[in-house]
């Protein structure tokens, strides 16, 4: 029974090369800080135009707890989830850095503050 299973790899499977992967990871938070980015601002003005299209005058709490404007409450989900978004990628790019720095995970241990490395 030669032939490939879901369990052994094959030969023609190859992956990444160790020092390109930072890169990758720095290229998928930058993006992923980009896209919180835009979709927190659209959550804003989505916000925006919700309250200033209902004449209800209704403040935040209203909004939140007791579903006065609905478009509203839909619009600061929005402008959460582009918040979180922004966050994941802040913390994806700030490893993907450490590691570029530091020799990337694996490499032996990162130098103490203050030690210089060749």
């Amino acid at each position: 029974m030669s032939r490939p299973s879901a369990i052994t790899p094959t030969s023609s499977t190859t992956f990444a090369p160790a020092e390109t992967r930072p890169e990758v990871r720095q290229r998928q938070g930058k993006f992923l800080v980009v896209a919180g980015w835009i979709i927190a601002v659209v959550g804003v003005v989505l916000y925006c135009a919700a309250c200033f299209a209902d004449e209800t005058g209704a403040d935040l709490g209203a909004i939140v707890f007791r579903n006065a404007i609905p478009a509203a409450r839909t619009a600061l989900l929005v402008v959460g989830g582009g918040t979180l978004l922004w966050i994941v990628g802040s913390v994806v790019l700030l490893n993907a850095e450490l590691d570029a720095a530091y020799g990337g995970p694996g490499e032996g241990e990162a130098p103490a503050p203050g030690e210089r490395h060749a």
